[in-house]
């Protein structure tokens, strides 16, 4: 991603743009909105799906599953580096 004059703006390529809608539809996709997403392992999946895209962002660290999280409610935590 490339920053135009206006730091707070950024510019993506086509490519870029197209794969950021497609992850978010994906991410959109899981049903976590429901009374039955814990039983059902709509979280875990959706929790999964989150750790593997901020791996491939590699800007950031420490990407892991919260230890303390419920089992079938886990926390995705990540650092920042900079």
């Amino acid at each position: 991603m490339a920053s135009t004059t206006n730091d707070s703006l950024i510019s993506l390529s086509q490519v870029e743009e197209e794969y950021a809608i497609s992850s978010f539809q994906k991410l959109l996709q899981f049903p976590t909105v429901s009374s039955i997403a814990a039983d059902s392992g709509a979280y875990v999946d959706c929790a999964n799906y989150i750790l593997q895209e901020l791996n491939s962002l590699q800007v950031l660290s420490d990407i892991h599953i919260l230890p303390d999280s419920p089992h079938h409610s886990p926390i995705v935590v990540a650092q920042y580096l900079g």
